[in-house]
């Protein structure tokens, strides 16, 4: 397919110091030329090889270069965080089939951002991971929060009138509250950067769920998170804090 020709193009492409480039990337060959030329742009032409292809071309290029194996690890890893999921999710097959699969399910996990954690895109993944083998990817819940019946109780930040459908909540009420503050960046299920977005009525929900609703417990990124099984997602919750954003300063937490 050919490159556009733009106005904005041709004064990038008349940047180029390298002929060859130059015709590889007017003709579409711009991957194929970077995979068999690796290592011979100049600095200039380096700095501009982000504004002339796309990130696709970019991930094409490392496969080309560092991956001849085509180990899907790898090739998820080359990825920006934000094209992280949509890969993983896309290419779940390519997973499954590894001994390391529920490593990779919660790194994956762990690094996609805002609008990439629906409970229905996600079913599948946590569906086809070993119970057990998961659980031992993450860690251990802590014992004083399991309470004698079985449950432990769980918050979530969000805005006021959410529906709490998500699988991640936590068990530090100051991790929901600083969720509910953030300013999220997003982006759609390919990866493309969305905007920001803040909640105007930052809100605390809680609920109660037992541990065997939950597929999995990580404190890898120090956010106590509880990932809690789709079908088993709180109904009921209790809102235990709520703000007006535009009225109310944000609150100030302790570390710990």
């Amino acid at each position: 397919m050919a490159r556009k020709t733009d106005k904005h193009m041709r004064m990038l492409l008349g940047k180029l110091e390298n002929s060859e480039f130059r015709t590889a990337v007017a003709n579409g060959k711009a991957v194929d030329w970077l995979i068999a030329n690796h290592g011979k742009l100049s600095d200039m032409d380096t700095c501009l090889l982000s504004s002339i292809i796309t990130s696709e071309e970019r991930y094409a290029v490392m496969e080309g270069v560092y991956n001849k194996e085509h180990d899907a690890r790898t090739s998820l890893f080359f990825r920006d965080s934000q094209n992280i999921v949509p890969y993983f999710l896309s290419n779940l097959s390519r997973f499954t089939c590894r001994d390391d699969y529920e490593e990779s399910l919660l790194d994956v996990w762990i690094t996609g951002e805002y609008g990439q954690f629906l409970p229905e895109d996600w079913n599948e993944a946590f569906l086809a991971a070993n119970p057990e083998k998961l659980r031992a990817a993450g860690n251990t819940i802590p014992k004083k929060v399991i309470r004698k019946d079985g449950k432990i109780t769980v918050y979530q930040g969000g805005n006021a009138g959410g529906d709490c459908r998500y699988n991640s909540w936590t068990i530090s009420k100051s991790v929901a509250i600083r969720f509910a503050w953030l300013q999220w960046r997003q982006f759609d299920e390919y990866g493309s950067f969305l905007g920001y977005l803040v909640y105007s009525n930052p809100t605390v929900y809680k609920a109660t769920v037992s541990v065997d609703d939950i597929w999995m417990y990580t404190n890898r990124r120090e956010e106590q998170e509880v990932v809690v099984k789709t079908e088993r997602i709180p109904t009921q919750v209790e809102i235990v804090m709520e703000w007006d954003r535009d009225v109310d300063s944000r609150p100030i937490l302790k570390a710990g």
